[in-house]
């Protein structure tokens, strides 16, 4: 059995509907700012991809990236990690989110 973990950025929150279901699947769960997903199993040979929907719930400059952790559920020192983020929140100032309201 397999966990990934994944990491919301700030001020983001996760559709969990719009999780791509695989068949290796079997739970989704919310977390403390992340989504927790269980596998039966995740087979070294073949990819599995896993696509979330994010939606913008307030404006943060500076967002640092996020985590996305997988690991084996019997033994969770055999796990990998991941950061992500989104290059227009990376470059992103005060200026680039708030222009018509700061005139830049």
């Amino acid at each position: 059995m397999a966990i990934m973990e994944i990491g919301l950025l700030s001020g983001f929150a996760a559709d969990t509907f719009s999780i791509t279901h695989v068949r290796i699947m079997k739970r989704v769960e919310e977390g403390e700012k992340k989504i927790i997903i269980y596998f039966d199993e995740i087979p070294g040979d073949i990819g599995t991809c896993i696509q979330v929907r994010m939606q913008r719930e307030g404006l943060v400059v500076g967002s640092q990236p996020a985590v996305v952790k997988l690991s084996d559920y019997y033994k969770p020192e055999n796990h990998a990690y991941s950061l992500y983020q989104p290059r227009l929140l990376k470059d992103a100032n005060v200026c680039s989110l708030l222009k018509k309201e700061l005139g830049c």
